[in-house]
C-alpha cells in the first residue's frame, strides 16, 4: 500500500519512472537496445544519487559543528544543471538548460569534467577515480536536448536516502541487469567482449560555409569496433518508424567507414546490408564480435593481429584519429600484413599524412614487426623528406618514440663530426641531399647512404614522393634502390596523372586515396575563392619608341606569360599587379606570393613594402632558396599563428610545400603553374583549418582556372571563381607597355 509521502508500498514509483524513462529513450535514435536504456538510466540515476548523498553528508557535518567539502562543484551539481529550483522549492524552468544548449553542456562541459575525476584523484580506492572511470567508460547518448530534460525531471522526482528506497531501487536495477545481459548476447556482447566496443562516431564535421556555419554532420549512430577495425555501422531509428528507415545512412557512412556491415533498426528489427557481397536481409541478432571478424577476415595473419592489439597513440587524448586517416593507417597495416613491398597512400595536404606515417610506424614499433617477419626485435624506420623543414616537422611529431636516443635527426654536419652515419636509433629522420652527400675516395664521391647495409632499415618513409624519389632518372631513385629489401611507403598529395606516372609505376596504385574535393567538403579542409585579374599586358610585342634598359630585344616576337620575368621583366606591369592585389586583400591578412624566379619574389617584395600600409619594415620578406637560414627564421615565425609579422611571403618555387601556417588568407599566383601537382601543392598552403577562418582567396594573374587546375575535382565542390577583374596597364604615351628589361 502507498503511504501518503509516496515512497512505501512496494516498488510502483520507481516502476513507473523506469518505464517512464525507457519511453523517453525510444524516441532517442542513439539508443537501440537495453544497454543503452540501462546505461543512459544509470549516469543520470548515479548523479542523482550523489547529490542527495551529499547533501546528507553536509547536514550531518553541520550538526557535528563540520564544515563539509563537496565533491562535485558548485556549477556541475545536479540543483545547478540538472533542477534548478525556486526560493519555495518549484522547478525553475528560466534557469534549467535544455534543447541544444542542455546537450552541449553535458557534452562539452559535464562529461568531460567528471571523466577528470580519474587524473585529479589521490589514489584508485577514492570515490573521486571511481567517479572518473565511471564516466570514462561511458559517453550521453541523449542526442535531443527535450528528451534528457525530461528524463532528468523524471528522475529528479525521486529519493534515495530510506533504506527501503535504497532496498527498491536496488531490486529494479537487478532486473534491468538480467535484460540489459540478454540484450548483451542478442547484440552480439559488443563492449563486453575484450577489445569490442560500441561508439556513436562524429565522422566528418561538415562543409565549412561561408557564414562562418557549416554544413550538416554525418553522425554514425554505432560503429561496431573490434581490434582497432571498424566492422559495422548501426542506425537506429525510433520505434514508430520503419526498421530500413535508416539504411541509406548506414550505407553511406559504411562505405566512408570501410565497414563491411551495415545495420538498420528500429530497436525491433534488424536489417542487415554486407557492404562486400550486396546481399540484404533481416537477421535474428547481431553477430558477436569474433562472428564478424572471421566473416570480415577468412585468411588468418599473424601480422594482422598483432598490428589489431596495438592502440592508436593519442597523445593522452589530445589527438583524435579522422575517419580518413583511420582507413589509410588500417589499409597501409594490411598491405605490410600481406607482405606488400612497396605501398603509396595518396591524402590531401593539410590532411596529416606525417601523422598517419606516424600511426603506421607506432604499430609496427610496438608489435615488433621487421624484416624477418619474426617479432624478435624492433623495426628500423627511415623517414625521408626532400626539404629540412618537412623532415624538422616529422621529427616533432614522433615525440611519442620518446627522447632516449629512439629518435635521430641525420644531419651532414653531425656526420662529419662523428666520423660516421649514426645507427644506434629506432627511428631515422633525414632529406635526400644529405644520404646524396659524402666524401670523396679515390675521385668518387660516396654518399653516405652507402655506410649503411643494404637491408638496415625495415621500414621507409618517402614524404611527397612525387617529387622526384621514384623517377627512374632521378639521384634519389639511387637511395630506394639501395634499400630495396626494406618495405618503402609513399606519401603524396597527387593524384596519377602524366606528369607524376614515374610514382604509381614504382609504388602501385595507392592503398588509400582522399582527395582535396572530400576534404573540402567534409569539413576537414578549407573552401577557396578565385579571383582572375587579367590586364591589357599578359603578352607584348616591342616597338621601337619602347626604352630598353638592358639587354637585347628581338622585334615582332610576342612575349607571353612564361617568358615574364624570366626573358623579359617590364617593371611597371609588375606595379600595377602588386597595387591590384595590395588593394583587394585585407593587409593584415597572412599571404604567400608565388613568382616567376628569385629576383621576381625580390622585386615584388619590394613593392609591396613600398604599397603596404603598416609601419613594420619586416611586413614582406622573401624566403627563398638564396635567403638560406635568415629565410627559414622568416618562415618559422609566419608559421607561427600569433605572429602578425611578417605578414607577407614571397617566394618562387621553395614554399610549394612544408609551410604549416594555418591562418594563411590570401595565395597569389604571379608566375605560371606548371603541373596539377604544383596546383596541389600551392593551394595546400592555404587549405588548413583556422578558427575563424571560412575560406582562402586565390588571386590568379596566370589564368591558372581557365588552364583547368581550378576545376580539377568540380569547380563548384572545390571553391568558387569570381567575375575576372580587368584592368589597364598604359606608359605616359598612352600604350600599353612600359620600360622592360630583356634578361
Amino acid at each position: 500500500m502507498r503511504s501518503q509521502n509516496g515512497i512505501g508500498g512496494g516498488n510502483n514509483v520507481f516502476e513507473q519512472t523506469f518505464k517512464n524513462i525507457d519511453d523517453v529513450l525510444w524516441k532517442e535514435a542513439g539508443c537501440a537496445t537495453e544497454l543503452d536504456y540501462t546505461e543512459q538510466t544509470s549516469w543520470i540515476l548515479f548523479l542523482r544519487y550523489l547529490d542527495d548523498l551529499e547533501r546528507a553528508n553536509e547536514q550531518k557535518a553541520q550538526l557535528s559543528g563540520k564544515k563539509y567539502e563537496y565533491i562535485i562543484d558548485k556549477a556541475h551539481r545536479w540543483s545547478v544543471w540538472a533542477a534548478p529550483k525556486k526560493k519555495d522549492g518549484s522547478f525553475d524552468h528560466d534557469k534549467a538548460l535544455t534543447g541544444d544548449d542542455l546537450i552541449k553542456y553535458v557534452d562539452d562541459k559535464l562529461f568531460p569534467y567528471l571523466k577528470g575525476f580519474r587524473a585529479r584523484a589521490e589514489g584508485p580506492n577514492t570515490i573521486e577515480y571511481k567517479i572518473g572511470e565511471i564516466f570514462s567508460e561511458i559517453e550521453n547518448k541523449f542526442r535531443s536536448g527535450y528528451s534528457l530534460r525530461d528524463a532528468l525531471e523524471l528522475v529528479d522526482g525521486l529519493s534515495f536516502r530510506s533504506q527501503l528506497e535504497k532496498h527498491e531501487l536496488s531490486h529494479l536495477y537487478e532486473a534491468k541487469l538480467r535484460n540489459m545481459g540478454n540484450a548483451g548476447r542478442n547484440g552480439g556482447e559488443w563492449g563486453v567482449v575484450a577489445d569490442s566496443r560500441t561508439r556513436r562516431e562524429e565522422i566528418c564535421p561538415g562543409r565549412i560555409e561561408v557564414t562562418g556555419r557549416r554544413g550538416k554532420k554525418e553522425i554514425a549512430d554505432y560503429v561496431l569496433t573490434f581490434r582497432n577495425h571498424k566492422l559495422a555501422v548501426i542506425e537506429a531509428k525510433a520505434e514508430n518508424k520503419g526498421p530500413t528507415e535508416g539504411v541509406a545512412q548506414a550505407k553511406t557512412y559504411a562505405e566512408k567507414l570501410q565497414a563491411r556491415f551495415a545495420f538498420s533498426t528500429n530497436g525491433r528489427k534488424i536489417y542487415r546490408i554486407d557492404m562486400a557481397t550486396g546481399a540484404e536481409g533481416y537477421v535474428e541478432h547481431y553477430p558477436t564480435p569474433e562472428e564478424l571478424w572471421a566473416v570480415v577476415f577468412k585468411t588468418p595473419n599473424e601480422w594482422r593481429d598483432r598490428f589489431a592489439a596495438v592502440p592508436f597513440e593519442e597523445r593522452g587524448g589530445t589527438w583524435q584519429t579522422r575517419y580518413y586517416q583511420h582507413n589509410a593507417i588500417e589499409n597501409a597495416l594490411e598491405a605490410i600484413a600481406a607482405g606488400k613491398q612497396r605501398i603509396l597512400l595518396t591524402l590531401a595536404t593539410g590532411t596529416g599524412k606525417t601523422a598517419i606515417a606516424f600511426q603506421i610506424a607506432w604499430a609496427l614499433f610496438q608489435s615488433r614487426w621487421n624484416l624477418s617477419r619474426k617479432p624478435e626485435r624492433r623495426p628500423r624506420i627511415l623517414f625521408l623528406a626532400d626539404r629540412n623543414i618537412l623532415a624538422d616537422q616529422a621529427y616533432n611529431d614522433f615525440t611519442a618514440f620518446g627522447e632516449d636516443g629512439a629518435r635521430v635527426r641525420v644531419k651532414p654536419d653531425e656526420i662529419r663530426q662523428r666520423g660516421h652515419v649514426p645507427t644506434n636509433a629506432s627511428v631515422f629522420f633525414t632529406i635526400f641531399q644529405t644520404f646524396m652527400s659524402g666524401p670523396e675516395k679515390d675521385g668518387k664521391k660516396t654518399p653516405y647512404f652507402g655506410e649503411y647495409s643494404r637491408d638496415f632499415f625495415d621500414f621507409i618513409v618517402i614524404d611527397e614522393c612525387h617529387r622526384g624519389g621514384a623517377n627512374d632518372e632521378s639521384n634519389w631513385r639511387d637511395i630506394l634502390d639501395y634499400f630495396s629489401p626494406a618495405v618503402q611507403l609513399g606519401l603524396t598529395a597527387t593524384p596519377k596523372r602524366k606528369d607524376n606516372v614515374d610514382t604509381y609505376a614504382y609504388f602501385g596504385e595507392p592503398v588509400y586515396t582522399y582527395s582535396l574535393k572530400e576534404g573540402i567538403n567534409d569539413g576537414f579542409l578549407t573552401p577557396f575563392k578565385v579571383k582572375q585579374i587579367a590586364t591589357t599586358l599578359d603578352d607584348y610585342v616591342w616597338t621601337p619608341d619602347d626604352m630598353v634598359v638592358e639587354g637585347e630585344v628581338e622585334a615582332g616576337k610576342r612575349y607571353k606569360e612564361p617568358q615574364f620575368n624570366r626573358t623579359i621583366e617590364i617593371e611597371e606591369r609588375e606595379r600595377y599587379r602588386v597595387k591590384k592585389f595590395m588593394d583587394e586583400i585585407d593587409q593584415r591578412e597572412k599571404t604567400l606570393v608565388f613568382c616567376a624566379n628569385q629576383p621576381h619574389a625580390a622585386l615584388v617584395r619590394d613593392l609591396i613594402n613600398q604599397m603596404k600600409t603598416s609601419n613594420d619594415p619586416n611586413y614582406c620578406v622573401r624566403v627563398a632558396a638564396d635567403d638560406g637560414e635568415r629565410g627559414e627564421q622568416w618562415l618559422r615565425i609566419f608559421q607561427d599563428n600569433e605572429k602578425t609579422i611578417p605578414t607577407i611571403l614571397t617566394t618562387s618555387q621553395k614554399l610549394s610545400t612544408g609551410v604549416n601556417a594555418r591562418n594563411v588568407r590570401n595565395i597569389v599566383l604571379m608566375r605560371p603553374i606548371g603541373t596539377m601537382i604544383e596546383f596541389k601543392q600551392i593551394i595546400g598552403r592555404g587549405t588548413r583549418l583556422f578558427d575563424g577562418k571560412d575560406y582562402f582567396t586565390i588571386y590568379d594573374f596566370v589564368k591558372a582556372y581557365e588552364h583547368g587546375f581550378c576545376g580539377f575535382d568540380s569547380p563548384t565542390s572545390s571553391g568558387s571563381t569570381s567575375p575576372s577583374h580587368s584592368g589597364s596597364l598604359k606608359c605616359a604615351d598612352g600604350k600599353p607597355g612600359g620600360q622592360g628589361i630583356w634578361l
